[in-house]
């Protein structure tokens, strides 16, 4: 059945947390270890039909969760204290942009802090490698 598509896409969701340090380690190490995943498999399938992405959203205000970001905000003092969220129609227009693009690494905000230095940290370890790994397509 897959023999008539010549490209095969992975999107992987992570987030710019998993490159750094945050206080709910539990969740930030399966998404450190998704990017790291996603990293490993794209220098893998390197000069294949098989193209790998990272998506990494940022505290985006997707609405899904409420009652629970009402009771964060609380707890960090009020709305001008508190966390701001990326809204969710800007978020889109990057992800999608970045499809357009062609990019292999999509992040924005705080993840794009997160994916910048780990890519300045770890990029010139893989290339000395000899593994590619791009952020953007070539």
């Amino acid at each position: 059945m897959f023999d008539q598509f010549n490209i095969v896409l992975i999107v992987g969701a992570t987030s710019g947390l998993g490159e750094g340090i945050a206080r709910r380690f539990h969740a930030q190490g399966k998404k450190a270890t998704m990017h790291s995943f996603a990293v490993t498999l794209r220098a893998q399938r390197a000069g294949t039909s098989c193209n790998v992405l990272d998506l990494a959203p940022p505290y985006v205000d997707a609405g899904l969760d409420a009652a629970y970001r009402a009771a964060v905000v609380d707890a960090q003092g009020g709305e001008e204290k508190a966390v701001k969220s990326m809204p969710l129609e800007p978020y889109l227009d990057t992800a999608m942009a970045g499809f357009g693009q062609g990019d292999r690494e999509i992040a924005t905000g705080f993840s794009q802090i997160g994916a910048s230095a780990w890519r300045k940290t770890f990029g010139p370890i893989l290339e000395g490698t000899g593994l590619e790994d791009r952020g953007r397509s070539p």
